[in-house]
Parts: structure tokens; C-alpha cells; sequence
């Protein structure tokens, strides 16, 4: 990309790196410094380690250095867990040795006040100067999944890293980071990396997301934002994550003023105009969530379900009031609730004569007679009428032990005959119900109306992509985002 404010070379080091040293390493594999060193170990992450401690000759089994400068083969990433007083003395070393790229746990900087500002000033600019990428401080650290490179502290990265996820995620909250993989790990999903960026004192939460826009790992990107420091960078990222057809989810916080003032204590992000944010997100056909539920929700169906190829929706229930509920639902988010054609309305009469037929079809509690009335009138639903997407509401069908079995087979025979359809269901459900629906493609939600929240959204994700018009060029040096006060 010509003239980009954005070096992903650079940045490779530092998601994928082939050495990795842990500067303030402990044999303790309980304590910061000695996590990542077990996770390393013991999730086969296929690089070089290489613990540095000057107090110990070896640590969890691995050779240990004194210093950086004593390891004898290249190191592209340097992990850093050391007391602050100790980093520019770690960085200096890191310099002398060559590293290309650190992270840094340690905190204690600008999110401390100004003090805490200039000595982030000054080993940003050690870092600058010897040409080494740096992320945080104050951040939680990367997860590769496909490299099984745990380079973090947080302990939900002991369960394991296993490869295969499509969800990328960045998060300037550290914590959020590691909550968000457990989270995921309950909903069934996996991730392809997380990244956390603390004070962003080089690499930023645009850098990030510009990486994950070019990773091909990455199908879906997640980003849990602060603030920004470089707006033209961010339009940059978002351009690429466009491009590239990849939809981003984002919690942006800090909308109100005692949020702007508790993000910027949290990890000295600027926080900004929202109203700007806004508008950035929304010209770049990204989804902006206000809740973690809306946040994986959103995720999830973007990971699991292909995008409808219209915006007219389907809706099937067992329960009228339910159906009048998703109908609503579906138009105030400008979803089409196209009627049934009269002649399919007909077919459907003539199974249950009081049920209704237009568009919610409600086939009543009929079904409990005749479970197979659920099957034949979404198969009329689907052969004939041009819906892209139809949702569901099958009460508790999907935790039920006289039905559950039953209805499993009926999506997955509905599944894979109608691939060009986005299914989502809606009701209660069984986790193994909702583990084979998410292999098959199938949507599926307690809540009706968050159903047909996240049709909208893949609606709006394929619009965003077919009818973008890009914006006017930013300069690089404008920020176009505002730093807020």
C-alpha cells in the first residue's frame, strides 16, 4: 500500500516470531515471569526459548541466561516481566543483541501519571532507535494459535491453545483479552490470535487489526477498544479489513464522560468524540457492540454463518406471541419480513388449518402430535419463497429428551440440503445441540430477537462490502480522530 502509515513486515517478529527470550523468567511456572515459559513448553510452541534470569543457571528445564546479550542464536521476540525500574536496562540490552520486537507485561507508565509518561517516552524511544517493535506496557500479551505461541501471563491460557479458529481478536484491555478466550471456549468457538496493546507506546490496536486484516488464519476480527491515538492509521486499518471482505466487531468504550475519564486511568488511551467513532464504524460497514453478549453474539455469527444473500427473513415459531415478537424485531432492524407466496400460505393450511401463515409461520403447539410438521413447513419455507436467511423459534425442542435427538437430524438434514440459506434457530438448547448446529453452519440463541440481531448485522456486513464508497484521503501526519481532553 503505497505511502502506509502501517509496517506489517515489522510486525511479524513480534505475532510470529522463531525465538523467543523471557527476560525476568522464573522457575515458578504460577508466577508473571514463569507462565510463559510453561506455556511455551508445554503447548510445543515450535521456536526457540530462552529463559534470562541472572539468578538461575536453569529454569523449568530450559538453559537460562544472564542477559539477553549472552544467547548465543538470533531472538526476534523478547518478552519482558520485570519490575519497571528494570526495563530500560532490559531494553538497552535488547538493543545491543538485536531483538526485533518486545512485549512488555511490566506496568507502572503513563497509565501512572506523568512520571510514569516520560520514562514510557524514554524506552519507547531506545526501542525506536535500535528498530524493535513495542507492545504495551501494562498488556497482557499474544496468543498465535497457529503457532501455539502462548506468549502471555494470563492463566486462561493454560487450558490449552489448540490451532484451527478463525476469530482474530484485539483488545487495548489485557484482561479482556484472556476473558475473552474463555468466553469463546464456552460458546464452542476458537480463535486464530489474540492480541492485547496496554498503553500502545508503539504498536497500536490498528497495527493489530491491520495485521489480522492480511492474516489468512483470520476470517472474523474482534477489536475491544479505548481509544485511539492515530486516527488516519485506524482509517488505514479499517480500509485494509474492508478489503480484504473480513467484518469487524467492536466494542468501543468510553461513550459517556465518566467512561472517556475511567479509560483513560485504565490504560492511557485517548478517548475522544464517540460521535466519531460512530461514524468511522459505520463508514466502514463495521458492527459496533455495547454489550460482551452482543459482542460474541455477533462474533460467533460471523465465524459460524454465511452471509444471507438478501435481506428478506423467514420466520417459523411455535408460539404466535413469540413470532410477533421476532417480526418486530426483524423490521425495526431493517430486515424484510416478506409474506409467504399465497399459494405456499395455502400448502401450510391445509397441514394446520389455524395456524398462521403469512409471515411469522406460526405452527402452534400442533407440533407436539406431529413433530414432523416442523420439518415440512420449513422445507416449504425454504423451496418456495426467496428468503436468505429464516429463523426459527423451536421453544425447548433443543433440550428436550422426548425431541432433541429428532430435531438435531431435522436441521442437519435441513442444513445440508438448503447451504445457500442461513439458518438460525432460537429457543432452549442443549450444549451438544448448539455444538452440532455451529459444525453444521447453523445459527443458534436462546433469545429470539438476538437471532434476528445477528441476520442484520451479516446483512449489513455483505451490503458494507457491495456497496462501499471509500472515503476522502486522510494526510498521514492529521489525527482524525480527536485526542479529547
Amino acid at each position: 500500500m503505497p505511502d502506509s502509515l502501517i509496517d506489517l513486515d515489522s510486525l511479524v517478529p513480534l505475532f510470529r516470531p522463531d525465538s523467543i527470550a523471557v527476560i525476568g523468567a522464573s522457575s515458578d511456572p504460577t508466577k508473571i515471569g514463569g507462565r510463559p515459559v510453561d506455556y511455551l513448553k508445554t503447548h510445543d510452541y515450535r521456536g526457540e526459548i530462552y529463559p534470562v534470569n541472572p539468578n538461575a543457571a536453569e529454569i523449568q528445564g530450559l538453559k537460562s541466561y544472564r542477559t539477553v546479550t549472552e544467547v548465543a542464536g538470533p531472538v526476534d521476540l523478547a518478552i519482558f516481566s520485570v519490575p519497571g525500574r528494570l526495563v530500560a536496562a532490559a531494553m538497552t540490552d535488547c538493543a545491543a543483541k538485536g531483538v526485533r520486537a518486545v512485549i512488555m507485561f511490566s506496568a507502572g507508565f503513563a497509565e501512572m501519571g506523568e512520571d510514569g509518561r516520560l520514562e514510557q517516552q524514554r524506552i519507547t524511544a531506545i526501542a525506536r532507535d535500535a528498530g524493535i517493535r513495542l507492545l504495551g506496557p501494562n498488556c497482557m500479551g499474544v496468543v498465535n494459535f497457529s503457532t501455539s505461541m502462548a506468549a502471555s501471563f494470563h492463566p486462561a491460557f493454560a487450558e490449552g491453545v489448540e490451532p484451527g479458529g478463525r476469530i482474530g481478536i484485539v483488545s487495548q484491555s489485557g484482561a479482556f483479552g484472556g476473558i475473552a478466550f474463555q468466553l469463546a471456549r464456552d460458546r464452542g468457538l476458537a480463535f486464530s490470535q489474540i492480541m492485547t496493546t496496554g498503553n500502545e507506546a508503539d504498536v497500536e490496536v490498528a497495527d493489530c487489526l491491520a495485521y489480522l486484516a492480511r492474516d489468512p488464519a483470520t476470517r472474523v476480527i474482534l477489536m475491544y477498544m479505548e481509544g485511539c491515538r492515530d486516527g488516519a492509521k485506524l482509517l488505514e486499518a479499517m480500509e485494509m479489513a474492508r478489503e480484504a471482505a473480513k467484518p469487524v466487531v467492536v466494542i468501543k468504550l468510553g461513550h459517556t464522560e465518566a467512561g472517556a475519564q475511567a479509560a483513560q486511568s485504565h490504560t492511557a488511551a485517548l478517548a475522544g468524540a464517540d460521535a466519531v467513532y460512530d461514524a468511522l464504524f459505520r463508514q466502514y460497514g463495521a458492527y459496533r457492540a455495547h454489550s460482551i453478549e452482543e459482542f460474541f453474539d455477533i462474533g460467533a455469527a460471523c465465524a459460524v454463518g454465511a452471509a444471507p444473500r438478501n435481506d428478506k427473513v423467514g420466520l417459523v415459531t411455535v408460539s404466535g406471541g413469540v413470532g410477533v415478537l421476532m417480526a418486530d424485531a426483524a423490521a425495526a432492524r431493517g430486515l424484510d419480513v416478506a409474506a409467504m407466496p399465497e399459494s405456499t400460505q395455502a400448502k401450510i393450511k391445509q397441514m394446520v388449518p389455524f395456524a398462521a401463515v403469512r409471515n411469522p409461520i406460526d405452527v402452534t403447539g400442533q407440533v407436539v402430535n406431529d413433530i414432523g410438521l416442523f420439518q415440512r413447513t420449513v422445507e416449504l419455507a425454504l423451496d418456495e419463497a426467496d428468503y436468505g436467511s429464516l429463523a426459527c423459534f423451536q421453544g425447548s425442542m433443543g433440550r428436550s429428551p422426548i425431541y432433541e435427538a429428532t430435531i438435531t437430524e431435522t436441521w442437519l438434514e435441513l442444513a445440508a440440503r438448503y447451504p445457500e440459506t442461513l439458518l438460525v434457530i432460537a429457543g432452549l438448547s442443549s450444549p451438544a445441540f448448539r455444538a452440532t448446529m455451529q459444525e453444521a453452519g447453523c445459527l443458534t440463541f436462546t433469545e429470539p430477537t438476538h437471532a434476528l440481531r445477528a441476520i442484520a448485522a451479516l446483512v449489513a456486513f455483505r451490503s458494507a462490502r457491495a456497496g462501499h464508497t471509500p472515503p476522502p484521503a486522510v494526510p498521514p501526519a492529521e489525527r482524525a480522530l480527536p485526542s479529547g481532553t
